[in-house]
């Protein structure tokens, strides 16, 4: 098992070695470190968190008060800004509401009330269920499979929410082929397919 070095554990070697009669080498094999790390951690004076947040804010632009502070570092596959640390990566905009507000509760999420996933202006953050944050997104219509804006906010959809409704109840009675409904409605059956999977048409 990896050992990670935070700030309370560094605390505790300096603590040690300041003693004396414990040298770097036998500190490492205690603690499960290189000599190096070790060393590293008797001398450095500023902590693991101070080290991170000077990490975070070289890779940030930050503007206005009220405007958005953007993420120029690593970010996640859909926008948001990332950062290792102790070994793995964390969001950086949870990070910044950590820093500034405290801790996230379980099972709750950090929004952007500015839509954008690159911010990490905590004034534009706020904390919400994953219900919150899908309602968020539905009520200013950033709701969006891998092929665009779902529903009848695409202007390109042929079907309305009446249509999707009965399609569902149809196909779910028995008796109805993808290929039918498609026909009928008007549409190719990799959309009714996709309509009965709840991937273009959100369930309400």
């Amino acid at each position: 098992m990896k050992i990670t070095m935070t700030d309370e554990l560094a605390a505790e070697i300096r603590m040690l070695y300041q003693k004396g009669g414990i040298t770097y080498a036998a500190l490492g094999a205690h603690f499960g470190f290189s000599e190096n790390a070790i060393r590293h951690a008797v001398r450095e004076r500023k902590t693991m968190r101070q080290r991170y947040e000077e990490r975070f804010w070289k890779r940030v632009i930050k503007r206005g008060a009220e405007d958005c502070w953007e993420w120029t570092g690593a970010k996640s596959t859909a926008g948001y800004g990332q950062l290792r640390m102790y070994g793995q990566a964390f969001y950086a905009h949870r990070l910044i509401w950590e820093w500034t507000y405290g801790s996230i509760p379980d099972g709750i999420e950090v929004c952007h009330a500015c839509d954008n996933p690159e911010c990490v202006n905590p004034a534009h953050l706020f904390l919400g269920s994953h219900a919150d944050n899908i309602v968020d997104m539905h009520t200013k219509g950033r709701w969006r499979s891998k092929r665009g804006i779902r529903g009848e906010a695409n202007g390109n959809s042929k079907l309305t929410w009446p249509d999707v409704r009965e399609i569902r109840q149809r196909y779910v009675a028995g008796g109805e082929t993808q290929r039918g409904l498609a026909i009928e409605y008007g549409v190719g059956k990799t959309t009714i397919a996709r309509v009965l999977r709840n991937q273009t048409w959100w369930a309400h």
